[in-house]
Protein backbone atom coordinates (compact mmCIF):
# COMPACT_ATOMS: atom_id res chain seq x y z
CA UNK A 1 0.00 0.00 0.00
CA UNK A 2 3.30 2.52 0.63
CA UNK A 3 4.89 1.80 -2.46
CA UNK A 4 1.15 2.21 -3.81
CA UNK A 5 0.75 6.00 -2.45
CA UNK A 6 4.38 6.52 -3.76
CA UNK A 7 4.23 6.03 -7.01
CA UNK A 8 0.97 7.58 -7.44
CA UNK A 9 2.50 10.76 -5.63
CA UNK A 10 4.86 10.94 -8.33
CA UNK A 11 2.01 10.75 -10.88
CA UNK A 12 0.42 13.81 -9.34
CA UNK A 13 3.92 15.48 -9.29
CA UNK A 14 4.31 15.16 -12.51
CA UNK A 15 0.35 16.08 -13.54
CA UNK A 16 1.47 19.08 -11.59
CA UNK A 17 4.10 20.00 -14.21
CA UNK A 18 1.93 19.09 -17.16
CA UNK A 19 0.22 16.19 -18.94
CA UNK A 20 -0.79 12.89 -16.72
CA UNK A 21 -4.07 10.95 -18.17
CA UNK A 22 -5.79 9.08 -15.11
CA UNK A 23 -8.56 6.57 -14.98
CA UNK A 24 -9.52 4.84 -11.99
CA UNK A 25 -11.07 1.31 -11.60
CA UNK A 26 -11.47 -0.99 -9.45
CA UNK A 27 -9.19 -2.86 -8.70
CA UNK A 28 -7.07 -1.50 -11.51
CA UNK A 29 -4.97 2.02 -12.25
CA UNK A 30 -3.56 3.30 -15.47
CA UNK A 31 -1.36 6.53 -15.84
CA UNK A 32 -0.38 7.41 -19.09
CA UNK A 33 2.80 8.72 -19.76
CA UNK A 34 3.59 12.94 -19.20
CA UNK A 35 6.00 15.37 -20.70
CA UNK A 36 6.77 19.00 -18.62
CA UNK A 37 9.52 20.16 -19.83
CA UNK A 38 12.75 18.46 -20.09
CA UNK A 39 10.99 15.60 -17.49
CA UNK A 40 9.66 12.36 -18.53
CA UNK A 41 8.29 9.78 -16.08
CA UNK A 42 6.35 6.42 -16.79
CA UNK A 43 4.68 4.98 -14.49
CA UNK A 44 2.58 1.76 -14.90
CA UNK A 45 0.63 -0.42 -12.18
CA UNK A 46 -1.32 -4.10 -12.52
CA UNK A 47 -3.24 -5.18 -10.13
CA UNK A 48 -4.60 -8.94 -9.94
CA UNK A 49 -7.79 -9.56 -10.11
CA UNK A 50 -8.16 -12.05 -7.01
CA UNK A 51 -6.82 -8.99 -4.95
CA UNK A 52 -9.77 -6.91 -5.64
CA UNK A 53 -12.20 -8.34 -2.87
CA UNK A 54 -10.27 -6.95 -0.34
CA UNK A 55 -8.78 -3.77 -1.94
CA UNK A 56 -5.44 -4.12 -1.80
CA UNK A 57 -3.18 -4.61 -5.00
CA UNK A 58 -1.45 -7.70 -5.53
CA UNK A 59 2.75 -7.06 -4.68
CA UNK A 60 3.75 -10.26 -6.02
CA UNK A 61 1.79 -8.87 -9.78
CA UNK A 62 2.23 -5.39 -9.67
CA UNK A 63 5.06 -4.25 -11.72
CA UNK A 64 6.40 -0.55 -11.57
CA UNK A 65 8.49 1.64 -13.62
CA UNK A 66 9.48 5.48 -12.72
CA UNK A 67 12.06 7.07 -14.50
CA UNK A 68 13.14 10.57 -13.08
CA UNK A 69 16.31 12.47 -14.83
CA UNK A 70 17.23 14.54 -11.96
CA UNK A 71 15.66 14.87 -8.02
CA UNK A 72 13.37 17.64 -6.73
CA UNK A 73 16.21 19.03 -4.35
CA UNK A 74 18.69 18.15 -2.72
CA UNK A 75 20.62 18.97 1.22
CA UNK A 76 24.12 18.54 1.65
CA UNK A 77 25.17 19.01 5.41
CA UNK A 78 28.59 18.49 7.25
CA UNK A 79 31.24 20.01 8.97
CA UNK A 80 34.09 21.92 7.62
CA UNK A 81 37.98 22.34 9.37
CA UNK A 82 39.64 25.27 8.10
CA UNK A 83 43.40 26.26 9.06
CA UNK A 84 44.17 29.63 8.81
CA UNK A 85 47.13 31.80 8.17
CA UNK A 86 48.58 34.05 10.19
CA UNK A 87 48.61 37.62 9.96
CA UNK A 88 51.42 40.41 9.95
CA UNK A 89 54.12 39.62 12.49
CA UNK A 90 54.72 42.72 14.92
CA UNK A 91 57.29 42.56 17.98
CA UNK A 92 55.30 43.40 20.67
CA UNK A 93 57.79 43.13 23.68
CA UNK A 94 61.34 42.64 23.61
CA UNK A 95 64.28 42.61 26.30
CA UNK A 96 66.14 46.13 26.05
CA UNK A 97 69.66 44.91 27.20
CA UNK A 98 69.94 42.21 24.22
CA UNK A 99 67.34 42.71 21.84
CA UNK A 100 65.50 39.40 22.74
CA UNK A 101 62.00 39.33 21.33
CA UNK A 102 60.02 38.20 24.17
CA UNK A 103 56.29 38.51 22.97
CA UNK A 104 55.12 38.85 19.24
CA UNK A 105 51.37 38.72 17.00
CA UNK A 106 52.72 35.45 15.73
CA UNK A 107 53.10 34.01 19.20
CA UNK A 108 49.16 32.62 19.11
CA UNK A 109 48.45 31.30 15.58
CA UNK A 110 45.12 30.70 15.27
CA UNK A 111 45.30 26.67 13.49
CA UNK A 112 42.27 25.38 13.19
CA UNK A 113 38.77 26.35 13.65
CA UNK A 114 35.50 24.12 12.82
CA UNK A 115 32.18 24.26 12.43
CA UNK A 116 28.91 23.44 10.60
CA UNK A 117 27.91 23.96 6.65
CA UNK A 118 24.91 23.43 4.67
CA UNK A 119 23.80 23.27 1.20
CA UNK A 120 21.02 23.09 -0.39
CA UNK A 121 19.60 22.66 -4.22
CA UNK A 122 16.32 23.34 -5.57
CA UNK A 123 16.23 21.65 -8.96
CA UNK A 124 14.49 24.41 -11.21
CA UNK A 125 14.56 22.37 -14.30
CA UNK A 126 17.23 19.50 -15.71
CA UNK A 127 20.04 21.94 -16.08
CA UNK A 128 18.60 24.92 -13.92
CA UNK A 129 19.21 24.93 -10.28
CA UNK A 130 19.04 27.90 -7.59
CA UNK A 131 21.71 26.93 -4.16
CA UNK A 132 22.05 28.47 -0.80
CA UNK A 133 25.25 27.75 0.66
CA UNK A 134 26.57 28.55 4.23
CA UNK A 135 29.07 27.93 6.71
CA UNK A 136 30.14 29.02 9.92
CA UNK A 137 33.25 28.74 12.14
CA UNK A 138 33.37 30.37 15.66
CA UNK A 139 35.94 28.75 17.43
CA UNK A 140 39.43 29.78 16.51
CA UNK A 141 41.13 31.18 19.75
CA UNK A 142 44.65 30.64 20.99
CA UNK A 143 46.42 32.08 23.75
CA UNK A 144 50.29 32.60 24.88
CA UNK A 145 51.56 33.65 28.33
CA UNK A 146 55.07 35.11 28.79
CA UNK A 147 57.20 35.15 31.96
CA UNK A 148 58.91 38.11 31.55
CA UNK A 149 61.37 37.98 34.82
CA UNK A 150 61.22 41.57 35.98
CA UNK A 151 63.56 43.02 33.09
CA UNK A 152 63.14 46.41 31.24
CA UNK A 153 61.80 45.79 28.03
CA UNK A 154 61.03 48.13 25.12
CA UNK A 155 58.47 49.87 24.21
CA UNK A 156 58.15 50.68 27.89
CA UNK A 157 61.51 51.39 28.62
CA UNK A 158 60.61 49.60 32.82
CA UNK A 159 60.18 46.38 34.06
CA UNK A 160 57.54 43.72 33.48
CA UNK A 161 57.18 40.72 34.87
CA UNK A 162 54.51 39.19 33.06
CA UNK A 163 52.62 39.38 29.34
CA UNK A 164 49.78 37.58 27.19
CA UNK A 165 48.27 37.41 24.47
CA UNK A 166 44.84 35.93 23.00
CA UNK A 167 44.23 35.94 19.69
CA UNK A 168 40.30 34.83 18.34
CA UNK A 169 38.76 35.23 14.80
CA UNK A 170 35.23 33.82 13.39
CA UNK A 171 34.49 33.48 10.06
CA UNK A 172 30.40 33.15 8.78
CA UNK A 173 29.54 32.33 4.70
CA UNK A 174 26.16 32.94 2.91
CA UNK A 175 25.84 32.37 -0.73
CA UNK A 176 22.73 32.68 -3.53
CA UNK A 177 23.58 31.45 -6.83
CA UNK A 178 22.35 30.16 -9.94
CA UNK A 179 23.40 27.09 -11.86
CA UNK A 180 23.20 26.26 -15.02
CA UNK A 181 24.65 22.95 -16.67
CA UNK A 182 25.48 23.42 -20.30
CA UNK A 183 27.00 19.51 -20.35
CA UNK A 184 26.80 16.67 -18.26
CA UNK A 185 29.79 16.99 -16.50
CA UNK A 186 29.61 21.37 -16.60
CA UNK A 187 28.38 23.57 -13.90
CA UNK A 188 28.32 26.92 -14.38
CA UNK A 189 27.15 29.59 -11.27
CA UNK A 190 27.00 33.10 -10.52
CA UNK A 191 25.09 34.73 -7.76
CA UNK A 192 25.67 36.73 -4.59
CA UNK A 193 27.96 36.15 -1.42
CA UNK A 194 28.26 37.83 1.73
CA UNK A 195 31.10 37.01 4.09
CA UNK A 196 31.60 38.50 7.82
CA UNK A 197 35.12 37.82 9.26
CA UNK A 198 35.76 39.29 13.04
CA UNK A 199 39.20 39.66 14.62
CA UNK A 200 40.16 40.32 17.92
CA UNK A 201 43.87 40.01 19.67
CA UNK A 202 44.15 41.08 23.31
CA UNK A 203 47.25 42.20 24.74
CA UNK A 204 47.80 42.22 29.09
CA UNK A 205 51.33 43.49 30.09
CA UNK A 206 51.85 43.70 33.96
CA UNK A 207 54.34 44.71 36.63
CA UNK A 208 53.79 42.94 40.47
CA UNK A 209 56.29 44.58 41.91
CA UNK A 210 54.68 48.18 40.95
CA UNK A 211 51.18 47.25 40.43
CA UNK A 212 51.01 48.60 36.94
CA UNK A 213 49.65 47.25 34.31
CA UNK A 214 48.30 47.95 30.51
CA UNK A 215 45.37 45.71 28.72
CA UNK A 216 45.02 46.47 24.84
CA UNK A 217 41.83 45.19 22.89
CA UNK A 218 41.78 45.53 18.86
CA UNK A 219 38.90 44.78 17.24
CA UNK A 220 38.27 44.58 13.96
CA UNK A 221 35.10 43.54 11.59
CA UNK A 222 34.53 42.66 8.13
CA UNK A 223 31.14 42.53 6.32
CA UNK A 224 32.07 41.40 2.11
CA UNK A 225 29.01 42.38 -0.17
CA UNK A 226 29.38 41.02 -3.56
CA UNK A 227 29.04 38.92 -6.85
CA UNK A 228 30.83 35.67 -7.70
CA UNK A 229 30.98 33.31 -10.63
CA UNK A 230 32.48 30.13 -10.69
CA UNK A 231 32.06 26.27 -12.12
CA UNK A 232 31.94 22.86 -11.10
CA UNK A 233 33.11 19.91 -13.16
CA UNK A 234 32.52 15.98 -12.61
CA UNK A 235 36.22 14.95 -12.97
CA UNK A 236 36.14 11.11 -12.46
CA UNK A 237 33.18 8.39 -11.71
CA UNK A 238 33.80 5.28 -11.08
CA UNK A 239 30.99 2.79 -9.97
CA UNK A 240 29.68 4.68 -6.51
CA UNK A 241 32.57 6.74 -6.72
CA UNK A 242 32.36 10.36 -8.17
CA UNK A 243 34.95 13.25 -7.82
CA UNK A 244 33.64 16.71 -8.32
CA UNK A 245 36.01 20.13 -8.21
CA UNK A 246 35.24 23.31 -8.39
CA UNK A 247 35.95 26.96 -8.27
CA UNK A 248 34.66 30.76 -7.53
CA UNK A 249 35.92 34.10 -7.31
CA UNK A 250 34.37 37.26 -6.85
CA UNK A 251 34.76 41.33 -6.25
CA UNK A 252 33.14 42.38 -3.22
CA UNK A 253 32.49 45.95 -1.42
CA UNK A 254 33.75 45.40 1.93
CA UNK A 255 32.58 47.94 5.08
CA UNK A 256 35.13 47.25 7.70
CA UNK A 257 36.18 48.33 11.11
CA UNK A 258 38.44 49.02 13.70
CA UNK A 259 38.08 48.95 17.48
CA UNK A 260 40.84 49.71 20.17
CA UNK A 261 40.51 50.50 23.89
CA UNK A 262 43.77 50.62 25.68
CA UNK A 263 43.35 50.99 29.87
CA UNK A 264 46.32 52.15 31.79
CA UNK A 265 46.11 50.61 35.56
CA UNK A 266 42.01 50.02 34.74
CA UNK A 267 42.25 54.12 32.93
CA UNK A 268 41.14 54.41 30.03
CA UNK A 269 43.68 56.12 27.80
CA UNK A 270 43.00 55.53 24.11
CA UNK A 271 39.80 54.81 22.62
CA UNK A 272 40.20 54.33 18.25
CA UNK A 273 37.36 54.13 16.28
CA UNK A 274 37.51 53.94 12.84
CA UNK A 275 35.28 52.77 9.44
CA UNK A 276 36.28 52.58 6.05
CA UNK A 277 34.68 51.15 2.89
CA UNK A 278 37.27 48.96 0.10
CA UNK A 279 37.36 47.17 -2.35
CA UNK A 280 37.80 43.17 -1.46
CA UNK A 281 38.40 39.85 -3.15
CA UNK A 282 37.15 36.28 -2.54
CA UNK A 283 38.78 33.33 -4.44
CA UNK A 284 37.43 29.72 -3.62
CA UNK A 285 38.02 26.36 -4.72
CA UNK A 286 38.27 22.65 -4.03
CA UNK A 287 37.64 18.75 -4.53
CA UNK A 288 35.00 16.71 -3.01
CA UNK A 289 34.39 13.05 -3.50
CA UNK A 290 31.12 11.18 -3.13
CA UNK A 291 29.92 7.88 -2.49
CA UNK A 292 26.51 6.59 -3.58
CA UNK A 293 25.32 5.07 -0.10
CA UNK A 294 21.57 4.62 -1.26
CA UNK A 295 18.97 5.63 -3.51
CA UNK A 296 18.68 9.31 -2.12
CA UNK A 297 21.91 9.07 0.10
CA UNK A 298 25.60 10.21 -0.50
CA UNK A 299 28.68 10.33 1.97
CA UNK A 300 30.90 13.30 1.03
CA UNK A 301 34.31 14.04 1.89
CA UNK A 302 36.36 17.01 0.60
CA UNK A 303 39.18 19.33 0.64
CA UNK A 304 39.09 23.30 0.29
CA UNK A 305 41.00 26.11 -0.64
CA UNK A 306 39.86 30.19 0.15
CA UNK A 307 41.92 33.20 -0.22
CA UNK A 308 40.32 36.94 0.73
CA UNK A 309 42.44 40.29 -0.02
CA UNK A 310 41.67 43.61 1.51
CA UNK A 311 40.47 42.64 4.56
CA UNK A 312 41.25 44.66 8.44
CA UNK A 313 42.49 42.00 10.68
CA UNK A 314 43.27 42.85 14.12
CA UNK A 315 46.83 41.90 13.98
CA UNK A 316 47.74 44.10 11.41
CA UNK A 317 46.96 47.41 13.23
CA UNK A 318 49.43 47.46 15.46
CA UNK A 319 51.07 50.30 13.18
CA UNK A 320 47.37 51.70 13.41
CA UNK A 321 47.98 51.99 16.84
CA UNK A 322 51.30 53.48 17.42
CA UNK A 323 50.48 55.65 14.52
CA UNK A 324 47.53 57.46 17.21
CA UNK A 325 49.31 58.17 19.74
CA UNK A 326 52.38 59.36 17.81
CA UNK A 327 49.30 62.37 16.61
CA UNK A 328 47.77 60.58 13.45
CA UNK A 329 44.17 60.16 15.03
CA UNK A 330 41.81 57.16 14.58
CA UNK A 331 43.13 54.77 11.54
CA UNK A 332 42.69 51.24 10.21
CA UNK A 333 45.27 49.18 8.15
CA UNK A 334 43.24 47.18 5.39
CA UNK A 335 45.54 45.26 3.51
CA UNK A 336 45.08 41.49 5.29
CA UNK A 337 45.10 38.50 2.88
CA UNK A 338 44.20 35.57 5.48
CA UNK A 339 44.72 32.34 3.54
CA UNK A 340 42.63 29.33 4.60
CA UNK A 341 42.57 25.75 4.16
CA UNK A 342 41.09 22.57 4.83
CA UNK A 343 38.61 19.31 5.00
CA UNK A 344 34.79 19.19 5.18
CA UNK A 345 32.50 15.73 5.55
CA UNK A 346 28.84 14.96 5.56
CA UNK A 347 26.05 13.68 4.32
CA UNK A 348 23.80 14.23 0.99
CA UNK A 349 20.68 13.76 0.67
CA UNK A 350 18.26 13.93 -2.78
CA UNK A 351 14.58 13.47 -3.32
Amino acid sequence: MLATISHLSRALRCWALGGVAASIATGMVMVQPCVADDLTTSLAAEYSADSASDGEPSTSDAAWTFDEPYPWFSIRAGAIALHRSEAQSHVLLSEQATGETLLDTFDAPLGWGAGPELNVLVHLTSDVDFEFNWFSINDWSNQRFVDVGGVVVDPFGAPLTSASLLNQSSLHNFEFNLRHSPSENITLLAGFRYLELDDELGINYEDSGSGLSEDASLRTRNRLYGVQIGAEAALWQRGLWQLDGWIKAGAYGNAAGHKTDVLFSGVPVAEIRARESNLAFIGDTGLRATRQLGEHTQFYVGYRVMFLDGVALAANQYDSVAAYFSGGGDQMTTGGSPFYHGAELGLTVAY
